[in-house]
């Protein structure tokens, strides 16, 4: 079983899994040694003079800062990165500890709040870009789901879909979801008022593939295998058009 963060942590880290310990027990290591050393090469990103990556998600940075390195290991062009979460107190531990600030910015911001889109283009327009070259989105997407319904998730999916050229998702199996109502019942807080109306559920990592593979336009290029969690981290591209 997974290990659980901040027992009796607050209410609003048990929904919204922004957890202060989480690279403790999730370290940024495990998930960089199931990928591509070299993404930008491997995405042939590489003509490209600049490659622009968002980080969903981001909580205090670590594995941003990995994912940075990684697409900068190629030498061959500049990369920016654009980290964001919905905890400010994260954001700031973030920028205090960055040690790249002049390529990764982070920002505080709800990626389901009406105007996280405005945000995200105005980022790219400042970095002289249409979309992101690759967008990651790790265990983020039931955080997402339980908080906004099917709606939201569908919602979230196509927004993020559009605004990229890749997109690496692990998304949280339904047992995990199980988890996490346990834990907001074990702190006395008020329960997930989706969970039980979710359609999307028992086959939840599947039911999104399918989504992204069919309403956002998406393909797979790659599944890379399952995390220690049992979480497959899947990398998806835009359809090429004949």
């Amino acid at each position: 079983a997974a290990p659980t963060p901040e027992r009796g942590g607050s209410g609003s880290r048990a929904k919204y899994g922004n957890f202060n310990n989480y690279y403790q027990f999730n370290k940024p290591e495990e998930r960089l040694k199931m990928l591509p050393k070299d993404l930008v090469t491997y995405c042939n990103l590489t003509d490209q003079s600049q490659v622009v990556a968002l980080d969903i998600g981001c909580n205090s940075g670590e594995l941003t800062t990995h994912l940075y390195r990684n697409l900068a290991s190629s030498g061959l062009t500049d990369v920016k990165m654009l980290a964001i979460d919905i905890d400010s107190s994260l954001i700031e531990c973030a920028k205090k500890n960055c040690s790249c600030p002049e390529t990764i910015e982070y920002m505080c911001l709800d990626i389901t709040s009406n105007d996280s889109t405005e945000s995200l283009i105005s980022y790219l327009r400042k970095v002289g870009k249409d979309a992101f070259d690759i967008t990651f989105c790790f265990s983020v997407t039931m955080w997402i789901h339980l908080n906004h319904g099917d709606n939201g998730l569908k919602q979230f999916l196509e927004t993020v879909s559009k605004n990229t050229h890749f997109l690496l998702v692990e998304a949280q199996l339904w047992k995990c979801y199980r988890s996490a109502s346990r834990r907001m019942r074990r702190g006395n807080e008020a329960e997930f008022q989706n969970l039980d109306t979710l359609s999307m559920n028992v086959n939840v990592e599947d039911n999104i593939h399918d989504f992204l593979q069919g309403r956002c336009g998406l393909e797979v290029v790659e599944c890379f295998g399952q995390t220690q969690w049992g979480r497959k981290v899947t990398l998806y591209q835009r359809k090429k058009t004949v």
